[in-house]
């Protein structure tokens, strides 16, 4: 066979490999293969490796800078991105398989306004962004989860073709009582082009004053205007 790419976890304290992880499993094997490991020059070894049944992982890209895909892909687990920024090169370049898409300290995914597919969606801590996503199809059950902490920070999830809300949820944990603390009297959790029908939102009570809305293409929290009457 050939194209198979591989790297080790190495114990130096116990000057053993403990694990091998396969990046690529390559083709027209037809036999387990046999792995030498080396450390420079020096051959520590040779073993014949002992396959597990074949599962499909996700993608992580981390690090900062941009890395581009110019392929489609069929991998089935999570697409984080980190750091920086994982741009689409053509059409399905992100898996439509994936479970979710991770977004983590401020990690970008870019469409580039190329076709694809979300499934759900995941801010983790310190959020991130979806970039020209015009042409992302967005499923019946799609679920978005953020902090209230990342939407009183600025994060939201931004769509920018037409969104059919029916179905979908968002949820937002922590405590929403932090919203009577804040400068604003309104936070964005989702905007589109246009939003349409109803939305399922989970979250804990809101604050007195404060209540949810879509409004012109945004799923907002808003605080009512309050009034002092003095009568005299």
């Amino acid at each position: 066979g050939v194209g198979a790419f591989a790297y080790a976890d190495y114990d130096s304290v116990a000057k053993r490999v403990v694990s091998v992880h396969v990046v690529c499993p390559g083709q027209g094997f037809d036999s387990a293969p046999t792995a030498t490991f080396k450390m420079g020059t020096e051959v520590l070894g040779s073993s014949t490796c002992t396959l597990a049944a074949n599962t499909s992982g996700g993608l992580r890209k981390i690090g900062a800078g941009t890395f581009k895909l110019n392929c489609v892909n069929e991998y089935r687990g999570a697409t984080v991105v980190s750091e920086g920024k994982l741009l689409a090169g053509c059409d399905w370049a992100i898996s439509t398989n994936s479970s979710a898409v991770v977004l983590k300290n401020g990690g970008i995914l870019d469409f580039n306004h190329k076709k694809g597919k979300i499934r759900s969606l995941i801010y983790g801590a310190g959020g991130g962004a979806i970039d020209k996503s015009g042409n992302v199809e967005i499923p019946d059950d799609f679920t978005v989860s953020l902090s209230i902490d990342e939407v009183m920070a600025g994060e939201k999830v931004e769509f920018g073709g037409n969104v059919d809300l029916d179905g979908k949820t968002v949820i937002v944990t922590g405590d929403m009582s932090r919203l009577a603390e804040g400068s604003s009297r309104r936070y964005t959790v989702m905007s589109a082009a246009s939003l349409t029908g109803p939305l399922t939102l989970e979250c804990a009570d809101l604050p007195k004053y404060w209540k949810y809305r879509v409004n012109s293409g945004r799923v907002e929290f808003v605080r009512s205007r309050t009034f002092s009457v003095v009568v005299r």
